[in-house]
């Protein structure tokens, strides 16, 4: 049907040509006109099927990249569409999807088992690993590569990985600007407009998160806000000499970390930045004196406020499984490791060292923490190098 279609627009195509030149409407000499080529693309567009790359289509891409085609599609992503099956064949048809020839389980390989699978190949085991992928590939046919991983997968072609980028940065910045605003929102004490906020978002969704949740309901998440924040409101802040404005907070930190961002440390940093009062725990300051070490201030409010958490939780547990091997920690303890403390101590030492030798002018000297950190635990030649840097080989 398709090259029947593209053969009655050839002839359509020509028919045109034959009548504008013979009206003399093109000027072959204008560079404003047509060219043959211009219309022919304009009239094979047009005799194109529609297929519109919508936002639950590109969200089906983004589902699909690294999925193996042996696991069933999920029944919620199925059911966003009419045939799913045909969307995921027009995908492939229009150019974002293409057929695995046995070799994209490499990409989700680690180095170190691509070298593993070079060697047992008998190819070089070395360079990156972009490089270990295409070597393997070159040298093996897709029948080997199937001996030695039978997985399929779906592949994103550069056109499907460009909508795929897309997606996800458009996701990111959704979910920056969620956070924000739920921020706004408790920083005004405006705890149940928070839950309002998220559920307007979430409702709009493609697939919004949660099993079962209508986020469209704001009744129900109204009520939800409620028992969050009496649930929240049951910690007990009576050991700190700090006001109350500070304890209210702490609240705010441990509400915005349930909501949104379920990473406390990085709540914690959020609300803290424009605070000048700082944690004033008696028990919690001869803790950490005893371990030897002095904490940021945000550290200092993730240990007590996670082991606000760790007692709550052992203290429900205890209660509803009617099971003493649940209890809270005695006062005067905290909830973090020594293992936990000692690695502390280290990044404390590692950023330390890195901010003395970045001052040095060392030639080629990594920009980041992260770079210097990871030379450094290698002990290689570089991190060897920057630390017997003598200042006096600083160049002009």
């Amino acid at each position: 049907m398709f090259w029947k279609i593209f053969e009655k627009n050839i002839k359509q195509i020509l028919n045109t040509q034959k009548k504008l030149e013979e009206h003399d409407i093109i000027a072959k000499t204008s560079s404003q006109s047509k060219s043959y080529n211009d219309i022919f693309v304009e009239k094979y567009r047009e005799a194109e099927p529609s297929f519109m790359l919508d936002e639950k289509k590109s969200f089906l891409l983004h589902y699909l990249h690294h999925r193996k085609i042996e696991w069933e599609i999920d029944k919620s992503v199925q059911a966003l569409f009419d045939d799913y099956k045909r969307v995921i064949s027009d995908l492939r048809k229009y150019g974002y999807l293409m057929d695995d020839n046995h070799s994209f389980f490499l990409e989700e390989m680690n180095v170190t088992d691509l070298k593993t699978i070079s060697k047992s190949l008998s190819l070089p085991a070395f360079g990156k690993k972009i490089d270990l992928i295409e070597r393997i590939v070159n040298n093996t046919t897709p029948e080997e590569r199937a001996a030695i991983c039978p997985d399929l997968y779906y592949v994103l072609t550069p056109s499907g990985l460009k909508v795929d980028e897309e997606y996800t940065k458009n996701k990111r910045t959704q979910n920056i600007l969620l956070k924000d605003n739920m921020f706004k929102d408790i920083q005004s004490k405006m705890y149940e407009q928070t839950a309002l906020t998220k559920s307007n978002a979430y409702s709009k969704e493609v697939i919004a998160p949660g099993i079962g949740i209508d986020w469209s309901d704001t009744e129900a998440m109204k009520k939800h806000a409620q028992l969050e924040q009496q649930l929240l409101r049951e910690y007990d802040f009576s050991d700190l000499d700090n006001s109350d404005d500070y304890k209210e907070i702490l609240f705010q930190i441990l509400y915005y970390d349930n909501e949104i961002e379920h990473n406390l440390l990085a709540s914690i940093e959020k609300f803290i930045t424009t605070c000048e009062e700082k944690i004033n725990c008696p028990d919690l300051e001869i803790f950490f004196q005893n371990k030897g070490f002095f904490p940021s201030e945000s550290k200092k409010i993730f240990v007590y406020l996670d082991t606000k958490r760790f007692n709550i939780f052992q203290q429900n547990m205890r209660r509803i499984l009617k099971n003493e091997k649940y209890f809270p920690l005695p006062k005067g303890e905290f909830h973090v490791s020594d293992k936990t403390i000692n690695f502390w101590k280290k990044l404390n030492e590692d950023m330390s060292e890195f901010e003395r030798l970045s001052k040095l002018g060392i030639e080629k000297f990594p920009k980041t923490f992260q770079t210097f950190q990871k030379h450094k635990n290698k002990n290689d030649e570089k991190y060897q190098a920057w630390v017997n840097f003598k200042p006096t080989e600083i160049t002009p």
